[in-house]
């Protein structure tokens, strides 16, 4: 089976990831969806028992950073695009 790996250019997001949790409530509940969705693939054998986490510098992440803002809603940039978000959930 596959794995899941999650490539980042946020140490604290997946630090948030790894630990399940942190005490900021919002990152949170976006660990918590993540970790749900890979143990929901695990479930359904889509994937195997493993996670990876990578940390990319954000200087090598520029395509995907900015695929993944949402300036609609966020004219900073700093919210996940939800549609983006909801389509790897599923």
């Amino acid at each position: 089976g596959a794995t899941i790996k999650i490539r980042s250019d946020s140490a604290t997001l997946l630090a948030c990831i790894r630990n399940q949790g942190s005490r900021a409530a919002d990152l949170t509940e976006v660990a918590a969806k993540i970790l749900r969705t890979a143990a929901r693939w695990r479930i359904r054998g889509e994937v195997e028992d493993s996670l990876i986490l990578e940390f990319i510098p954000g200087v090598h992440n520029i395509a995907a950073d900015n695929l993944s803002r949402w300036f609609k809603s966020d004219p900073f940039g700093y919210q996940i695009n939800p549609i983006a978000f909801n389509a790897i959930q599923q």
